[in-house]
């Protein structure tokens, strides 16, 4: 697990697709502690073009492979440059950020669900009305 001060991030570069006519090569920066959208299993991500993003860590490593040092200096100065100034670099998923994401969201989620409700307005006493119910009843026949 990261200490606070330190951004875990992955660099992978992506597959060629050729049925895609996609080259492949790009870069992309995965922040698999940090919460893609408002479901666990999406991380941030980010890459020269489009920039941040979520995606789905699991789905981009199956299509990409490991960038090396070379290969994502670029962005990683980038990143630098934004202000990501602690990055951490990892290779590979580690569970634990799946339980840090998960922790994130309960926490945006916690202050939702633990919020005042308002006030409950006191039930209003019904006046009965002068028929019985079994007159009432007798009357939908």
């Amino acid at each position: 697990m990261p200490k606070k001060s330190e951004t875990p991030v992955i660099f992978r570069k992506w597959k060629p697709r050729r049925e895609f006519g996609e080259e492949g090569g790009d870069i992309i920066a995965l922040f698999p502690a940090d919460l893609g959208t408002n479901d666990p299993y999406t991380c941030s991500s980010y890459m020269h073009q489009g920039q941040h993003s979520s995606a789905d860590p699991w789905l981009v490593m199956q299509d990409t492979v490991p960038a090396k040092p070379e290969e994502y200096a670029d962005l990683q100065r980038e990143l630098e440059q934004v202000g990501y100034d602690d990055l951490r670099i990892y290779h590979r998923l580690q569970s634990s950020f799946l339980a840090d994401r998960q922790r994130q969201l309960q926490e945006i989620e916690q202050p939702a669900a633990s919020a005042p409700r308002a006030k409950a307005s006191k039930p209003v006493a019904r006046k009965r009305s002068k028929q019985s119910s079994r007159t009432m009843i007798g009357t939908l026949r």
